[in-house]
């Protein structure tokens, strides 16, 4: 993501540009933790719970000087985003690394 943001301030045709940038992969936010844990080399079970449930356990938080946990940061993990990077990769002319890719070289 970082060279094509570079390339877009580089380029005076993207000012007026709206592109999509992601991996060239859709993700479930399961298969997101599954990546970073075959990253990691670990493997912890995933559990999930009702998303409302998770909003009201984590009010309590707010009274912490730094939350670590908020009711939007659940909405935001179990948002579902639509997104093609496809054009994207086009306009810059580079293919986009997985996620696991990604990964990889920056841990390494």
């Amino acid at each position: 993501m970082a060279r094509a943001v570079v390339e877009g301030v580089r380029r005076e045709d993207a000012r007026e540009t709206l592109l999509d940038l992601g991996g060239p992969e859709r993700l479930t936010m399961d298969q997101v933790v599954r990546a970073i844990q075959r990253v990691l080399g670990k493997r912890r079970p995933i559990v999930h719970h009702p998303a409302g449930l998770m909003k009201l356990l984590v009010l309590p938080m707010r009274l912490l000087p730094e939350p670590i946990l908020s009711p939007t940061a659940i909405d935001f993990v179990t948002q579902e985003v639509e997104m093609d990077p496809g054009p994207a990769m086009e306009y810059f002319g580079f293919r986009f690394r997985s996620l696991e890719e990604g990964l990889r070289e920056y841990l390494r």
